[in-house]
């Protein structure tokens, strides 16, 4: 999956959440690690963008957990990327 930049900019538009946090997270796994993933990692993060912010809460807390392992191991990778 190769993303062009028109998909970039697009997910960079969608990583601004309106909570401060969120922003952060999905703003520094769009630049340090979304240019070097591989296809399965590039169509979970836009899956993980287009899912509700209280959902993704939820699993950032430990209250859920997705079903896609990618998906956790991305929010992982997130909360890890300071």
């Amino acid at each position: 999956m190769t993303l062009t930049e028109h998909q970039i900019k697009r997910l960079r538009w969608q990583c601004r959440r309106g909570m401060k946090e969120l922003d952060v997270l999905f703003e520094r796994y769009l630049y340090n690690h979304l240019p070097t993933a591989d296809d399965s990692y590039k169509a979970a993060f836009v899956e993980l963008i287009e899912t509700q912010d209280p959902i993704i809460i939820d699993y950032l807390t430990g209250k859920s957990s997705p079903d896609n392992i990618l998906l956790l191991e991305i929010l992982q990778l997130m909360q890890n990327d300071e």
